[in-house]
């Protein structure tokens, strides 16, 4: 199940009842406005866990800094939100690897190990699992986002996030 998957990133509440599903590339644009809302919406909503899928589509600067990121989360988990949130927020179209490594610094990490564990097999092939799952969803571009049993194959504003996990908390949409 997505919302379980337990090489995915995520934030919130491992045992949350409520889930939102954000496939994404770092170098979507209109993914990192989406972002805002769902860092808003985690704030808001302590109770709520937002789960992610890397999901590079862009360019092979987007594969390396996914690969990154989930390097970040299998050495430093707790620090993975802190990492996607300032890959997210940062203004830069595209941001390089040297960037992703030193937001990784600066948040704690050791880089050089994060650069290591990006270049891993293991790290490779969850990509590939993430695209395999993005083809079972028919994922054709960032962001999508799965919220209860609705695909949302693009962007909702702050308050359409917001109203359609309500909507769902009160059992007037589909349950995950």
């Amino acid at each position: 199940m997505l919302s379980n998957n337990p090489d995915a990133p995520s934030y919130g509440p491992k045992d949350a009842q409520h889930v939102v599903v954000e496939f994404f590339d770092y170098n979507c644009g209109v993914c990192k406005q989406m972002f805002k809302g769902l860092e808003t919406l985690a704030k808001k909503d302590p109770s709520l866990r937002i789960v992610f899928f890397e999901f590079p589509i862009f360019c092979p600067q987007s594969d390396t800094n996914s690969k990154i990121a989930l390097a970040v989360n299998r050495l430093y988990p707790e620090k993975y939100f802190d990492f996607h949130a300032k890959m997210m927020t940062n203004p830069a179209r595209g941001t390089d690897d040297k960037t992703a490594l030193k937001f990784a610094s600066d948040l704690g990490m050791d880089a050089k190990k994060v650069k290591e564990e990006s270049e891993k097999k293991e790290v490779a092939d969850l990509l590939v699992a993430n695209r395999v799952i993005g083809e079972k969803l028919h994922v054709q571009g960032t962001p999508l986002l799965v919220i209860g049993d609705e695909i949302i194959p693009h962007a909702l504003s702050p308050e359409d996030l917001e109203a359609r996990v309500n909507a769902v908390k009160s059992g007037s949409a589909n349950a995950q």
